[in-house]
């Protein structure tokens, strides 16, 4: 490996740097993973008022094959 891209990677500081940036982008996936979840259970919900999955679709953004699943 090259010295400089050595002495980069192993410096402190950017060692501080990538891990606080791997913790966002998890935090930015459970986020993501929570709000999916959220509108499976909303689409759920809607689905026992017995509302059309077009309209169930338009409001949560899911796709239909989404939606079609939550019945199973």
């Amino acid at each position: 490996m090259n010295n400089k891209i050595e002495r980069y990677v192993n410096d402190k500081e950017t060692r501080e740097i990538f891990g606080k940036w791997g913790e966002k982008i998890a935090e930015d996936k459970g986020i993501e993973k929570g709000k999916q979840e959220e509108k499976l259970i909303t689409a759920k919900k809607l689905l026992e008022l017995n509302i059309p999955p077009e309209n169930i679709k338009f409001a949560t953004g899911l796709s239909l094959e989404e939606i079609a699943n939550l019945k199973n």
